[in-house]
């Protein structure tokens, strides 16, 4: 039976669903900090490579001047290392630091003491300090290596990120979902992948975002409906969205915070006219007063609940939205 201690990067303000995620795999003694969460696995791991909201998994070593190299021994023994490093070939690893002293003193030490291969290029364990910590990385348990890479915009969604929207959003079964920014699809493709009957739809002004979600979604064998125009002008009918998503400009990587002032009360105003009475929209912005002015300013919804999410620098708020009572009120489709 595999007791690996595991650690989960995650982004900030994601670490209690990661929590639920773990939880449901069958992790126990869960511990959280800030962007991770540790567990220990005990049982079958098969369903852990298939969760989105931890984009690497560790091994912790300690955070002593050198690791503790006693967590490998035993997973090489009976834990993830064992399930993970093919039988017919030892495993590879790298050593990521930045004194070259340290690294060559530690790949000395994985040589000798395991047998393994130094190979920066094609590593299966990563041994490498982050922070205060000393972690060994585990290749297979990274989401491209899990999933697949994606092509990106610069201002693209991390897919971290677009799984916490797409969490947020509770889609259900057969729910059309409406990403009016959906750059390169990554909140579409997280939608799709998590509710396989969902109907998706997404816009974007730039054709290079639409071809770039087009490669993405068909890489992955996920259908949505695309096209090339402006969040003002969103071409469905009125109450026709169950879920909108969206990562909105900020003015920093794309935009402006002078054209936010025009776009972001047509798109509300917009949001508002597609979402189904008894609809939701999660919505993404790190230019929050412009936001909630404008949203306040938006007749039909409201904000029933605010979180703050931390990566790359930035800690934009994610906004969780439905219709007013009033709209809800007696509506069916």
């Amino acid at each position: 039976m595999i007791t690996d201690r595991l650690e989960f990067r995650t982004i900030g303000g994601a670490e209690e669903l990661l929590v639920e995620e773990l939880r449901d795999t069958g992790l126990t003694e869960l511990t959280v900090a800030e962007r991770r969460v540790t567990g220990t696995l005990a049982g079958d791991p098969e369903l852990l490579p298939r969760q989105r909201l931890f984009s690497a998994a560790a091994l912790p070593l300690g955070d002593a001047a050198e690791p503790d190299l006693a967590p490998l021994t035993a997973s090489i023994a009976g834990g993830m290392i064992n399930t993970l490093v093919p039988a017919d070939r030892p495993a590879t690893f790298r050593v990521g630091h930045d004194s070259a002293e340290i690294r060559a003193a530690l790949t000395e030490r994985l040589v000798e003491g395991f047998g393994w291969v130094n190979d920066p290029s094609d590593w299966l364990i990563n041994l490498t300090r982050y922070g205060e910590r000393w972690l060994a990385e585990l290749g297979p348990l990274h989401w491209t290596r899990r999933f697949g890479r994606l092509e990106r915009l610069p201002w693209s969604s991390t897919p971290v990120l677009a799984a916490t929207l797409v969490r947020l959003a509770k889609i259900g079964a057969r729910d059309r979902v409406v990403d009016p920014f959906c750059g390169s699809g990554t909140l579409l493709l997280l939608a799709g992948l998590g509710e396989p009957g969902t109907r998706l739809t997404g816009s974007d002004l730039d054709p290079e975002a639409i071809r770039l979600a087009t490669i993405n979604l068909e890489r992955f064998g996920v259908t949505a409906a695309l096209r090339a125009g402006p969040a003002e002008r969103i071409e469905l009918g009125d109450h026709s969205a169950d879920r909108v998503l969206a990562n909105l400009p900020f003015g920093k990587r794309v935009g402006s915070h002078r054209s936010n002032e025009k776009l972001y009360p047509a798109a509300l105003r917009e949001v508002a006219r597609i979402l189904d009475p008894r609809g939701r929209a999660v919505l993404l912005t790190d230019d929050k007063r412009l936001f909630l002015d404008a949203l306040q300013r938006t007749g039909g919804i409201k904000i029933i609940r605010e979180r703050v999410l931390t990566f790359g620098g930035v800690s934009p708020t994610a906004y969780v939205i439905t219709p007013t009572a009033g709209r809800r009120k007696g509506s069916r489709r």
